[in-house]
């Protein structure tokens, strides 16, 4: 009678688990309002002075749609976002996280076009505008993305991109690196992204519920495989990383307690091709850019002129990517 207790237990905990992580019309509240998921905007942040920007940068670029279907048959939303007077072959892909959408990039895409590159930017599957009923934390994104490169390829033979990700977003270029993926593909930059999803779910077990992560995810990891049909275990961006032929660039936040700052130094070794590191003091989860403003987009365009052939803005020339009081 214990066991069948015990048993049933563990099911009602299975599937509480699974709505609550890759249920797109699940609950999130207990995930996001957790004490140690806080995100704080740096204090010195000028949230006015962003959305301008923001804005600004919007009312300057022409904007148009894009759809496409699937390996799972279902149609994602993706926009590109250029300046029409500008002749460049340059693209960065930008990856949203969790819960989000692609306007969540809207405080990175300025940067990339200031350092010379047109944007696109899509919802994944199971956000935003996209279909899916599931999130798919990176693993069938990856494939996602390689489609979408094909897209943008088929607008743009001649593209020369960068994949872009913070967050899931960065667990989902990191694992598109382990695809083979063509010679367009220059680089690949994440920001706190996760270094295996069973990682991020055992470190959110213990942190939101004080419970061992063993047996409930092994059973979580079931259920995942006969929902989504993919396997727990197979979601690794340190397995995908080994897999990497181009040059890498990774991005943490010291304060981050919402993906372990830990998790940049596994990622980082586990890249066998050119790359680079930054851990930001005080920042928190996704807000690295935030924090330390023109030393983070500097240390991108010096990684970019190092290890890629692209076409960068005269740093000398940079506008800037300070947004805090005062500025």
């Amino acid at each position: 009678m214990i066991i069948v207790v015990l048993c049933g237990g563990l099911a009602v905990a299975t599937q509480f688990l699974f709505n609550l992580a890759l249920k797109r019309a699940g609950s999130r509240e207990a995930v996001f309002e957790a004490d140690h998921n806080q995100i704080d905007a740096p204090a010195d942040l000028n949230e006015a002075k962003l959305a301008q920007f923001k804005q600004d940068w919007l009312d300057s670029v022409t904007i148009e749609p894009d759809s496409m279907v699937n390996r799972q048959h279902l149609t994602l939303k993706g926009w590109y976002y250029t300046h029409p007077e500008r002749a460049t072959h340059q693209w960065a892909i930008l990856c949203h996280g969790f819960g989000g959408r692609h306007e969540e990039m809207y405080d990175k895409a300025p940067f990339f076009d200031q350092l010379g590159f047109n944007i696109f930017l899509a919802d994944a599957q199971g956000h935003g505008q996209s279909e899916g009923d599931y999130i798919q934390m990176g693993y069938l994104d990856r494939l996602d993305i390689v489609d979408w490169i094909q897209v943008l390829l088929r607008r743009d033979p001649e593209a020369q991109i960068v994949l872009y990700g913070i967050s899931m977003g960065g667990a989902t270029v990191m694992m598109t690196a382990g695809e083979p993926l063509p010679a367009n593909v220059k680089a690949i930059i994440e920001d706190c992204g996760y270094t295996s999803v069973a990682d991020e779910f055992r470190y959110q077990l213990k942190q939101l519920y004080h419970v061992p992560s063993w047996p409930l995810i092994t059973t979580f990891g079931w259920l995942v495989q006969w929902r989504l049909h993919w396997r727990l275990k197979a979601a690794s961006s340190l397995e995908a990383l080994k897999q990497a032929r181009v040059p890498m660039l990774f991005f943490h936040g010291d304060a981050d307690t919402f993906v372990p700052a830990s998790m940049l130094d596994q990622n980082y070794a586990a890249a066998p091709t050119p790359k680079a590191k930054m851990l930001v003091a005080g920042a928190q989860h996704g807000m690295a850019a935030l924090t330390a403003g023109d030393t983070y987009w500097h240390f991108v365009w010096q990684f970019l002129k190092q290890e890629t052939q692209l076409t960068l803005i005269d740093w000398k020339n940079w506008n800037g990517g300070d947004l805090n009081e005062g500025e």
